[in-house]
């Protein structure tokens, strides 16, 4: 596969949204907004934690494997405290996200891997960590700001639905093809 990025995060039990996946782009579909935004890959929900370049050399891939291994331990077997929110401001927004609440282990799992792997040539590693599930990106702002109400209502109910939390399979390293969209993401 082609490679145009890696990113270090914790995988999450996708069945646990798949139904607000289908709801979403039902509605896009109901209301002309599949041009508008763009569903994240339901396969592949996580919580990105790190993000390296696309030419991670091999021993460093292992490394990071390792680290990876090693960092598990702690992790919590679920995520909660989640709420939709989004990137960019008002009447700017960018990208629509669950964000979920920030413990400890997530804060020095992140920080230890800025660390070892600083990577500042990747733009998106100078960002306030904000433990995250993207949902989709807004393509169009104008024809998406009309739906925004509806669609936060119809996320938050989904949140109440499971129980607010989503269970974690694991911290994984990734591979990224943006060639192709919703991006292909495939775990190491």
């Amino acid at each position: 596969m082609k490679t145009t990025s890696h990113f270090i995060g914790v995988s999450l039990k996708s069945s646990q949204l798949a139904d607000l996946f289908v709801a979403i782009d039902a509605y896009s579909r109901e209301n002309k907004l599949t041009e508008s935004i763009l569903l994240q890959n339901v396969n592949s929900t996580h919580i990105t934690f790190h993000y390296l370049p696309a030419d991670v050399p091999k021993q460093e891939e292992g490394s990071i494997l390792e680290e990876v291994r090693r960092s598990q331990n702690g992790m919590p077997s679920f995520v909660g405290g989640l709420t939709v929110d989004y990137f960019g401001g008002d009447a700017t927004e960018k990208v629509c996200f669950i964000r979920c609440k920030e413990d400890s282990w997530m804060e020095e799992t992140h920080m230890l891997l800025a660390r070892n792997y600083p990577h500042e040539e990747v733009p998106e590693n100078s960002l306030t960590f904000v433990p995250h599930i993207t949902l989709f990106r807004i393509q169009d702002i104008s024809k998406y700001a009309s739906h925004k109400d509806s669609i936060d209502s119809m996320v938050s109910d989904h949140i109440k639905n499971i129980g607010e939390k989503i269970d974690t399979k694991g911290l994984r390293l990734y591979r990224v093809n943006s060639g192709y969209q919703p991006e292909i993401q495939i775990t190491v």
